[in-house]
């Protein structure tokens, strides 16, 4: 019984620490901006902000982070987005965001899993401000189309063949990917029965 009685109480102990050193916000549903304001004496010298997550395509965390990423736009001058997604398709949907709905410049610039309405706002802002999206994964991350379509619009300054050779590229590592995809599919398929 000694055991266990000692590991509640070390619970509850870090649970009171927990409760004394946090910062407590609202719901994500009703949290404002100005609950934000002790970021900026936390990131005031800082240049890159990190905001992970303990788990995927949790609606409460997107939620939160869209709303402290317009914070350190709105509040503290951050211009850049990096999401983990695809290089070519996020600088390229950036590069063609007044071409796009919202939506579609939602899905198209990064992995759908990161492609839920929590994020949308996120989405809005960058086409309506100078907040820039960039990808920080050299998987492919949606539309296949969307580099060659970038690259079709530099037709003025790149010539027809270097155009289609990136077109030719862009397809095969597509391709590429999509197969290995399938492939650990499989494979994970397998490994389960």
């Amino acid at each position: 019984m000694g055991i266990f009685s000692k590991g509640k109480e070390r619970y509850l102990n870090s649970v009171e620490w927990l409760s004394k050193n946090s910062i407590h916000l609202s719901e994500p549903a009703e949290c404002k901006p100005q609950e934000f304001e002790f970021l900026r004496h936390i990131v005031k010298d800082k240049r890159i902000v990190w905001l992970g997550e303990n788990g995927h395509n949790i609606r409460e965390h997107n939620m939160m982070k869209s709303k402290i990423i317009e914070f350190l736009h709105k509040e503290m001058n951050f211009t850049v987005l990096a999401f983990e997604s695809g290089l070519a398709e996020c600088f390229s949907a950036n590069e063609l965001k007044e071409e796009f709905t919202d939506e579609d410049f939602l899905k198209n610039a990064i992995y759908s899993l990161w492609a839920t309405k929590e994020n949308l706002s996120l989405f809005q802002l960058m086409k309506k401000s100078d907040l820039s999206l960039i990808g920080i994964d050299i998987n492919p991350s949606s539309n296949p189309e969307l580099f060659v379509k970038f690259v079709q619009q530099l037709s003025s300054v790149v010539s027809k063949d270097v155009i289609e050779k990136i077109e030719y590229i862009e397809a095969g590592a597509y391709k590429w990917y999509y197969q290995l995809g399938q492939y650990t599919a499989r494979r994970k398929n397998t490994a389960g029965q």
